[in-house]
């Protein structure tokens, strides 16, 4: 049975997102973090390489596409190119899953009947800060 994922409910225990912006980040993030990055090639291998659990943001089907390849395990994206990637990750039957970025409740309903894999709440994501 599938369910849609749902990330940053107040009602739901959910992992939290830590937003990084580099390889310093990375290395600094409590062990079993989950790891949010916007498209970067060097990010993208180095987190493959090391088999850390990563998220990216995407903006193009192309890097929908690549980040499903190496291995991420959500890919944050806009609705209108969640439409379309969603769409890709079916007939391809991407690992990755696609996560439409959202901020009100009742936007989770018309993403639902889109088909969309599930919902992050942006406030839910958190910025790394070197300690």
């Amino acid at each position: 049975m599938l369910k849609m994922i749902i990330i940053g409910h107040d009602l739901l225990p959910c992992e939290t997102f830590f937003y990084v912006n580099n390889k310093e980040e990375i290395k600094d993030t409590r062990a079993n973090s989950a790891v949010l990055f916007d498209y970067q090639k060097e990010l993208l291998a180095y987190s493959n390489e090391n088999k850390i659990n990563f998220s990216v943001l995407v903006s193009s089907i192309e890097e929908g596409i690549l980040v499903n390849a190496l291995n991420a395990r959500y890919l944050l994206c806009k609705k209108d190119l969640a439409i379309k990637i969603q769409k890709i990750a079916e007939h391809y039957m991407f690992d990755t899953k696609v996560l439409c970025i959202i901020e009100k409740d009742h936007e989770i309903e018309e993403l639902a009947l889109l088909g969309i894999d599930g919902i992050v709440y942006k406030n839910s994501i958190k910025s790394h800060k070197i300690k």
